[in-house]
């Protein structure tokens, strides 16, 4: 079977197109549209910019997947729509211009995920893992093949950003505040953990980072550490290094970075890896195959 999946971001929204032979998948298609759905929410509502940008994006992945012969479109939202007034609305509302149906999964449901998709893609029975992304991050622990513990708070980048950052790029209170924010959230919601001595990441942010840094899937905290501190006193160049890589995450990215650097030194991890998978492939576990 062909499957279709959509993931609506709070950042980005993702198209992925799987061929699924009984429990065996594999994944034939990916593209993403940038639609910014924090940023068009105002006093907890999804403006109509939103929902209409949401709605464009889901009526051009919906003719891809069907010219690419899927049988069957799911879409998701994480936390792009978890906390909004109006969700209600915004799922009929955009079920009515493009004829998806859009579940909404809990932040616990989406750490799950993010479990059973860092599991499935390691093979490790034992492991810290996170998912950093627009409106919120996911933190999983792992011990002998079961989940142990599971959080979603609320330290997406793009959402750090437009409440921590004035202007392009944080400055060191917006950074310090920004970290006292991330540890608040960690201390009551997570303990520190010596499950595995490193961080098993996922995510567009994450993705970015190993691409500015260049050295591959696997690096040390202390070169996330340095790379932060140069971009903090050298925006200039990080901007052009940005402009050239990614420029979409021009004002996530840096926000990003320093989540990730405070979730490393709160959880004593040394070294982070970057793993090529996606809460997607845990919804697909979940929902399909199990199914």
């Amino acid at each position: 079977m062909r499957y279709a999946l959509i993931d609506l971001g709070s950042n980005t929204i993702k198209l992925a197109v799987y061929d699924i032979n009984g429990r065996d998948f594999k994944q034939i298609h990916y593209e993403l549209r940038y639609g910014y759905v924090v940023a068009n929410i105002g006093d907890g509502v999804l403006t109509k910019k939103g929902i209409d940008t949401i709605a464009e994006i889901l009526i051009y992945f919906k003719g891809k997947a069907l010219s690419l012969g899927a049988k069957k479109i799911t879409c998701f939202s994480t936390a792009s729509l978890r906390f909004i007034k109006n969700r209600d609305d915004v799922i009929k509302r955009i079920y009515d211009l493009t004829g998806i149906e859009i579940n909404a999964i809990s932040g616990e449901e989406e750490a799950y995920y993010n479990f059973l998709s860092i599991k499935y893609a390691t093979g490790e029975n034992s492991f810290i893992g996170a998912d950093l992304g627009g409106g919120s991050c996911q933190v999983i622990c792992c011990e002998n093949g079961s989940l142990k513990k599971s959080v979603s708070l609320p330290l997406g980048c793009l959402k750090l950003f437009g409440q921590f950052v004035k202007g392009e790029f944080p400055d060191k209170s917006e950074k310090t505040a920004i970290e006292e924010y991330v540890k608040e959230n960690l201390k009551g919601s997570f303990s520190p953990e010596s499950v595995s001595d490193s961080l098993f990441l996922i995510g567009g942010s994450a993705r970015t980072i190993t691409r500015i840094l260049n050295v591959g899937e696997r690096f040390s905290t202390q070169l996330l550490t340095a790379l932060t501190e140069d971009a903090l006193k050298n925006t200039k160049e990080f901007k052009e290094t940005i402009l050239k890589l990614e420029p979409k995450r021009i004002n996530t990215i840096l926000p990003g970075m320093i989540t990730i650097n405070t979730l490393a030194e709160y959880l004593r991890i040394n070294t982070i890896t970057l793993i090529d998978t996606s809460v997607r492939e845990g919804y697909l576990i979940d929902k399909v195959l199990e199914k």
